[in-house]
């Protein structure tokens, strides 16, 4: 339902908000279009930050460039596209 997509998405802003994620800052989402990624662009637009979409079918040098220009302070991802990022995204 709309209040659980809106209770969702003001917990994961929280969350975010207490890792540093305000205005200025930006947070690469590298999800596949789903519930979980409209949850997570409502949650970084609710904690006052940028989102950053990143498509995981790039090459990985085009990937390792938009997060270079980009420096994310935080990512949100699933578990198997998690080894694209970690290494470059700034905490």
């Amino acid at each position: 339902s709309y209040s659980e997509l809106y209770a969702e998405a003001a917990r994961l802003a929280g969350e975010l908000a207490r890792h540093g994620v305000g205005p200025e800052t930006v947070v690469a989402l590298v999800l596949p279009r789903s519930v979980r990624s409209i949850i997570a662009i409502m949650g970084v637009l609710g904690a006052g930050g940028a989102y950053l979409p990143v498509d995981t079918t790039l090459p990985e040098a085009r990937i390792e460039s938009l997060l270079r220009q980009a420096r994310p302070v935080l990512a949100i991802t699933e578990a198997d596209s998690a080894e694209l990022i970690s290494a470059r995204v700034s905490t």
